[in-house]
């Protein structure tokens, strides 16, 4: 049986290849920057964003909120949600201000890699180029030069 790391990173290989092959890429190069200048969230973030997004709304509720309190079994969402964040806080306050500080950090770990990487600036500006004809053939030797520098 696959642990479920193990199938988050098929799924994300998958869609790696998926995307390369429509630009008509090779399976080899980094889909990092491919990703990240179409806008295209991790394959592990996702899950653990809508989660904790979940969780914030479950909240709202009072009668969810009165669950979450009082239901400390193995399983539980308060639980899930501890083991997620990597939280030892009890108190359900300290849980709703760790999630957002999580939310928080996610968006400014994708932002900080947008920005800092010179990369996708290119792989962007290949995308906004007039020339749609000529993108797959850019793209192939943007990428080209990324694996020789590496």
């Amino acid at each position: 049986m696959l642990h479920i790391y193990q199938l988050f990173y098929q799924v994300r290989v998958v869609e790696g290849n998926l995307v390369k092959s429509i630009f008509g890429l090779c399976n080899r190069c980094k889909t990092t920057p491919l990703f990240h200048a179409l806008n295209i969230a991790h394959t592990l973030m996702r899950p653990k964003e809508l989660r904790i997004e979940f969780f914030k709304r479950a909240l709202c509720n009072e009668y969810t909120r009165y669950l979450c309190l009082n239901i400390k079994s193995k399983g539980s969402i308060c639980c899930d949600i501890r083991e997620l964040i990597n939280l030892k806080e009890e108190t359900l306050s300290g849980i709703v201000e760790s999630c957002k500080l999580e939310e928080l950090l996610m968006r400014d770990e994708i932002r900080s890699e947008k920005e800092n990487n010179p990369y996708i600036k290119s792989v962007k500006e290949i995308f906004n180029s007039k020339d749609k004809t000529l993108i797959t053939q850019r793209l192939f030797y943007t990428f080209a030069v990324i694996a020789n520098l590496k």
